[in-house]
């Protein structure tokens, strides 16, 4: 996981947390999670919260300085990431097992299924939010991102130079371009033959 921080970048990976300040120096800091760590993602107030394991599922919620998780949600099923929308009023996942999109809001504990993507199409990888409401997600194996619209409808199916697009985040001046990353290790030649920008970061004006 990284997500920003006032000094830098504070990344969560399997040997630990550590902040990356601007300089490129970088900091540990304490491990709180460890390898129960799933996901991670900043409330627009700018409180970090975190998706860990917790037996056969996983828990969201707002991580303490103790390491505990607070005032979230526990689901039965692991979740591979999750955002916060920019009012602070849902919280969106995904859960690729069974490749549904679900939908959390904060003074509720259900958990709903705002959408579902077929398994032979990939499984699902990243996940973005933009300012229409639309949540855009990767297909790992799939060659494609998707986009639903705050409804939970398949809006957009937008196949890709690559089959296993990994994430994908907004940018540029007025939020419209999308970065997604994808990966090439894992592949085989074959595949590597017919995909050569697999690993590349690509960008897209939606």
């Amino acid at each position: 996981g990284v997500e920003p921080h006032p000094d830098g970048l504070l990344v969560a990976q399997a040997g630990g947390w550590s902040l990356t300040d601007w300089d490129g120096k970088e900091h540990p800091r304490q491990d709180l999670l460890g390898s129960r760590l799933l996901a991670l993602a900043m409330h627009p107030s700018g409180t970090l919260w975190a998706c860990a394991k917790s037996g056969n599922g996983c828990l969201i919620g707002e991580l303490s300085a103790e390491g505990e998780l607070r005032h979230g949600w526990s689901l039965p099923e692991p979740v591979s990431a999750f955002r916060w929308d920019a009012k602070g009023k849902a919280v969106y996942a995904l859960a690729p097992e069974a490749g549904d999109i679900l939908l959390m809001q904060p003074g509720s504990s259900s958990v709903r299924r705002l959408a579902s993507l077929p398994r032979g199409g990939g499984s699902l990888g990243g996940l973005a939010l933009d300012g229409e409401g639309g949540v855009w997600t990767t297909q790992l194996d799939g060659w494609s991102l998707a986009r639903f619209d705050a409804e939970g409808n398949l809006d957009q199916m937008i196949g890709l130079p690559v089959p296993s697009p990994t994430d994908l985040c907004f940018g540029g001046e007025d939020g419209t371009l999308l970065f997604i990353t994808s990966a090439r290790h894992a592949l085989q030649l074959e595949t590597l033959a017919s995909a050569p920008n697999s690993g590349c970061l690509m960008q897209m004006q939606t």
